[in-house]
């Protein structure tokens, strides 16, 4: 599991970690991958750092890493000093070949998406934020997130492509981006092909303990959204609202057709909020 971690001061202290299970219910951390710079200012594009996607790339022979980086707002050119601003995709590398090299270390090859001279209204002031690419057919896809502070608007997904996994990275043209699934709010995409040779799409949703998911024939053109209970009843741990529950970590097909769902939500400790790690099953018939 590579997942963000906060410590002394959230937001401004951020390091993207390594941690190990052999039954999804005990972990052990390994190591830091990544560190964001110390400072959360206009002028560091590192101040955040937020891992988005992790993928074995048989072509390297070496896993990649993707992740994000922010700067924070501006005041004096009128952006909101603790929000994040201009998101760039980073991909590193495993610096060990082969499937052992999962623990690192990394090395940085460089940014593969960021805002630029093909960016697309709709991806607003934080874009491009999130980053996890899949495989359809001999094709790299990728949903990528945007969002406009000030004025203040929804969250859209688009989509870009690649026949190369560290680029370069093509956006769909307008009018199929921003993408019809959800009608509000929608980030940190996560795409799994099913046994099935459908896709499985799981997201950070609304809707208290709910997260977000669709599905597709093809992995371009997903379903509506449709929303999910994680947490009822004697298993409510984490707080209610529509952004306590956040990121859908992974979605493992389980041979009888269930799924595990690893997730991050926000509850309190010693009256402050945490947001801790959860697992839960998944299952639905679809008629």
């Amino acid at each position: 599991m590579f997942v963000n971690e906060m410590l002394e001061r959230p937001h401004r202290d951020m390091r993207i970690a390594h941690w190990q299970s052999s039954d999804l219910t005990s972990w052990n951390r390994k190591s830091t991958i990544v560190n964001s710079i110390a400072g959360r200012t206009p002028d560091n594009p590192r101040s955040e750092v937020w891992v988005t996607g992790v993928v074995f790339n048989e072509t390297e022979n070496a896993w990649n890493i993707f992740y994000v980086a922010y700067r924070a707002g501006d005041e004096s050119k009128g952006e909101i000093a603790g929000n994040d601003y201009a998101g760039r995709i980073w991909r590193a590398m495993s610096v060990k070949r082969g499937m052992e090299g999962i623990g690192g270390p990394y090395a940085d090859m460089g940014i593969v998406l960021q805002p630029d001279q093909n960016s697309q209204l709709w991806e607003g002031q934080q874009a491009v934020a999130c980053f996890n690419p899949y495989l359809v057919g001999d094709t790299w896809f990728t949903m990528y997130d945007g969002h406009n502070h000030v004025p203040r608007g929804n969250w859209p997904t688009g989509m870009a492509f690649s026949k190369n996994l560290e680029g370069p990275w093509t956006r769909m043209p307008v009018g199929i981006n921003p993408l019809p699934i959800a009608s509000e709010f929608m980030e940190n995409e996560i795409v799994t092909k099913l046994s099935d040779g459908r896709y499985l799409l799981i997201f950070d949703s609304l809707g208290d303990q709910q997260v977000g998911y669709s599905i597709s024939d093809d992995g371009i053109n997903f379903d509506k959204e449709k929303r999910l209970n994680v947490q009822s009843g004697s298993n409510l741990w984490a707080q209610a609202g529509d952004h306590s529950m956040r990121t859908p970590l992974c979605a493992l097909e389980n041979p009888d057709g269930t799924f595990t769902m690893i997730y991050t939500a926000r509850m309190l400790v010693n009256g402050k909020p945490f947001y801790a790690v959860g697992q839960c099953q998944l299952a639905w018939e679809e008629k």
